[in-house]
């Protein structure tokens, strides 16, 4: 008997829902009990309040605005996101956007997990944003660390700047992220930009001072075979012949001289172009109050959820399920 009054509650429920109820029936239904529907949602949506406001997580949000330098070529830029690999591609970068400008390569570059990783080298304190509790081992804490630092970085494009916001528990944890990808940004393109540069004015230099070396020597040659320190026997040919040849060859050694003496200032010039790849327009601060928590949202969702669960029950009591299962 007992199995069998189960089945016939199951079947009323089933029953209960053959035809779902139109709009009409739902809005007599919350005319004629509107006490009720308004009782539900303002504890549903009381609720939702008091979490958001005593039990919601208490974030600080520090942020920096940064300005790109765009009197730089771009070829470099894009030789360095080409070292990226794909990283650029999977770091959450809008399908939308123009990868050819200098602020949403920017924007790519700070985006990446390697960027991430750099920040955390440079600040050690940043490994407080991991959970240990969660992740025992070494490997697996480690990049708990790195991408949640990575998901605590938002950088919006605001041209002609760039906005870095870094979201964290507390003020001090906040001030610190934006800090260090700050010095991750600097250290990354100073290692693979302002390097290059520095290495074309260093590999010039050494070929000065070779060419320098050659000349003296073909200048002292010139010289000795002119006054007959050279004997004309170990010479293999005419003196005349001798002396024309090197002073041919002296004078193509200070046309080169001149060539890469030109090279090396442009060089030097470049390297000082690049030794400020970019400028902070607003420096972080610690942040002081915490970030708003959206009550409006949660105000909606708890009006939302009370609604629809009023309804429900209105209608299964209107269609005799719940007197049929709990008596009501």
């Amino acid at each position: 008997m007992k199995k069998r009054a189960e089945i016939s509650a199951n079947e009323s429920i089933s029953d209960s829902f053959e035809g779902l109820p139109t709009l009409s029936e739902l809005a007599t239904l919350t005319l004629r009990h509107w006490f009720f529907v308004l009782m539900v949602t303002a504890i549903f949506s009381g609720a939702f309040y008091i979490k958001s406001r005593f039990f919601a997580t208490i974030r600080y949000e520090a942020k920096a605005i940064i300005m790109p330098k765009m009197s730089r070529s771009g070829s470099s830029m894009e030789m360095l996101l080409g070292q990226l690999g794909n990283l650029g591609a999977t770091s959450g970068f809008l399908s939308g956007v123009n990868a050819n400008t200098e602020l949403q390569q920017f924007y790519r570059l700070l985006t990446t997990r390697q960027m991430a990783e750099s920040a955390v080298e440079q600040e050690k304190s940043l490994k407080e944003i991991g959970d240990p509790i969660k992740f025992k081992d070494e490997e697996s804490l480690k990049n708990n660390v790195i991408s949640t630092t990575q998901n605590s970085l938002a950088v919006k494009i605001d041209s002609p700047v760039l906005e870095l916001r870094f979201v964290a528990n507390s003020p001090d944890l906040a001030l610190v992220g934006v800090e260090a990808y700050l010095k991750a940004l600097q250290f990354y393109l100073t290692n693979n930009i302002i390097t290059q540069s520095k290495g074309a004015e260093v590999f010039i230099q050494e070929r000065l001072a070779d060419l320098n070396k050659s000349l003296d020597q073909v200048e002292v040659r010139l010289s000795n075979i002119r006054t007959g320190k050279i004997s004309p026997a170990t010479l293999g040919r005419s003196v005349q012949s001798e002396v024309k040849r090197t002073e041919t060859e002296f004078t193509r050694l200070n046309q080169l001289l001149d060539l890469l003496t030109k090279q090396y200032e442009l060089a030097k010039i470049e390297s000082k172009r690049n030794d400020i790849m970019f400028l902070i327009i607003d420096h972080p601060i610690k942040p002081i109050s915490p970030v708003g928590v959206p009550i409006g949202k949660f105000l909606f969702l708890g009006a939302f959820f009370g609604f629809i669960l009023s309804m429900f029950f209105l209608v299964l009591r209107e269609r005799g399920s719940l007197s049929k299962l709990f008596g009501v």
